[in-house]
């Protein structure tokens, strides 16, 4: 506060000396070593020229160290065409703001540091930016492509190689190759680590378990997140938003192995620390856990009031489907387990997906999966057990063995619906090997009521030890579920909504569409020509 009166008192007084003793003051740091405690003495003289060249040179570490709002407010605080018009800069400036996803602005700036670049070293670091926008926008193709250019062409102490390893594994890992990813991601924890680039490291071996966690090794991927928070607070980077995602991801490997109690304060210190930090993406996923969890203790009011947390994030933040999506996705089960068939049937006709899709996107997995229980739902079990069937060959093509072993107790009872028992029993019997030695238990369980034959004529044959006790302990869950977490099974006359139940109208049927694409209330209201306040009536209405 002293300083601020004094420096006030200076600019009263001797306005006109400031620019000079800012520039004198940045000079001095500058001589010193003391680049950060430069740059803002330099930019406030005016001489934007030296500013610029000490920024371009302090531009990877401040990256390097997360310190991306920094290097923003100084690379604009300098003149537009000086930024173009140098690569170093400009190639910072397009770094940054992919960071904050502004894609468009990134590439602009990128194409100024690639035409300044043309022929010299710089054409490296230039592809390795454009593999993180192509993989922003989920260009995976273009992301390999030019990630392994950019790795062609950088030497090997390059800071840029970490970050770009990184990148050629996340598409790679969804491209469905998830071998090429493994090495990929064990390669940037290496980079990262001989080069100093610690949250690379970090985030690189956090995607090791998510990797670990989609091929079905639950134990393996549970000890590699608890290395991400163990090496994150060795090298100090404690707070990185990892550490937080590691957690809630050990938490939903907790509520799959069925305990509830520790599942729950995982995730909802993990959540504390994503709202904490802004992280309004994950906090999305957060709530959406907590929903699950209060539906596993058959508390679903509870889980209602988790999902509106949710909905409300989606909508402040406007949010893509990939976040929104799983949201919707619960929210339409939870209709399903409370009666409310209208308005589940009214997102599963507006959601964009359909069993007829002739690929899937892992990232979409949850409103498959919900789509599938609505068409179960309306009598459509051999639709729904096509769609789960396709979805489950697919991801076992590309090695995703926690898709095939989740969705197989649903899978077996859409095709038990169908009449033919036999091939429902050979799909659950397939996977029970690999869901006793990694603990699968909620995902059976979450099935309900219509997986006990199966599971009880499965305990009367001959079965390891490993199985057989897996199948009573699946019996034991499924006799003790709350009833309100099991649906009713379709009608065999078909679908006959609750007479409790008031069909949905047109009209919310078309804000339901709307949101469930993506669009903030407002949006929605604008498109339909309402008052914001008319459309969140409507989702009151919707949501019961």
């Amino acid at each position: 506060l002293f300083a601020d009166a004094l420096r006030a008192r200076l600019q009263q007084t001797h306005a006109a000396q400031v620019p000079a003793l800012h520039a004198r003051a940045g000079r001095w740091f500058a001589a010193q070593g003391l680049v950060n405690e430069a740059i803002p003495h330099l930019l406030a003289a005016g001489d934007t020229e030296t500013a610029g060249q000490l920024i371009e040179g302090e531009s990877e570490t401040l990256l390097r160290q997360g310190q991306h709002t920094t290097l923003q407010s100084w690379l604009d605080q300098l003149p537009d065409d000086l930024v173009r018009s140098t690569p170093g800069l400009a190639l910072a400036q397009a770094r940054t703001l992919l960071v904050i996803n502004q894609l468009d602005a990134a590439e602009d700036f990128l194409a100024a540091a690639g035409g300044q670049a043309a022929g010299n070293p710089s054409h490296g670091p230039v592809a390795a930016v454009a593999a993180g926008i192509a993989l922003n926008r989920g260009h995976y193709a273009r992301t390999v492509e030019l990630a392994l250019a950019a790795l062609a062409q950088l030497p090997a102490d390059s800071p840029l190689r970490p970050e770009t390893l990184l990148h050629l594994g996340l598409a790679q890992s969804n491209s469905g190759a998830p071998d090429a990813a493994e090495r990929s991601y064990a390669d940037a924890v290496t980079a990262g680590r001989r080069l100093g680039d610690q949250r690379t490291a970090v985030v690189a071996l956090f995607n090791q378990g998510a990797l670990l966690h989609s091929r079905g090794a639950l134990r393996k991927a549970a000890a590699q997140y608890e290395e991400v928070i163990r090496y994150a607070r060795s090298v100090g980077v404690a707070k990185m938003p990892q550490t937080a995602y590691a957690q809630l991801m050990l938490g939903d490997l907790w509520t799959e192995w069925n305990d509830v109690k520790k599942a729950t304060q995982l995730v909802t210190e993990a959540a504390d620390r994503l709202a904490q930090g802004g992280l309004m993406r994950m906090l999305t996923v957060a709530h959406v856990y907590q929903a699950r969890l209060a539906w596993a203790q058959g508390q679903l009011d509870a889980a209602q009031r988790a999902l509106a947390a949710a909905f409300e994030v989606v909508d402040q933040h406007t949010l893509p489907l990939r976040y929104a999506g799983p949201v919707w996705a619960l929210q339409a089960r939870l209709w399903l387990v409370t009666g409310n068939l209208p308005a589940a049937a009214g997102w599963a006709a507006r959601c964009g997906l359909s069993p007829d899709d002739a690929t899937f996107a892992l990232v979409h997995e949850e409103m498959y999966v919900a789509l599938a229980h609505v068409l179960h739902a309306q009598g459509r079990s051999a639709d729904a057990a096509q769609l789960i069937g396709r979805y489950r060959a697919q991801m076992m093509q590309e090695g995703r063995g926690n898709s095939v072993i989740v969705l197989a107790p649903l899978h077996a009872v859409l095709v038990d619906a169908t009449g033919d028992r036999d091939r429902a029993l050979k799909t659950l019997k397939s996977v029970l090997p690999d869901a006793a030695e990694e603990g699968y238990i909620r995902s059976f369980v979450e099935v309900g009521a219509p997986l006990t034959p199966l599971l009880t004529i499965l305990s009367r044959t001959r079965q390891s030890p490993a199985v057989a006790t897996l199948l009573r302990r699946l019996l034991d869950q499924l006799a003790s579920t709350a009833p309100a977490l099991i649906p009713a099974p379709p009608s065999p006359s078909g679908p006959a909504p609750s007479p409790l139940v008031e069909s949905l109208s047109e009209r919310e049927l078309e804000v339901l569409r709307l949101v469930a694409a993506g669009l903030s209330d407002r949006q929605v209201a604008e498109k339909l020509v309402l008052a914001v306040g008319t459309v969140k009536k409507h989702l009151n209405n919707i949501y019961g």
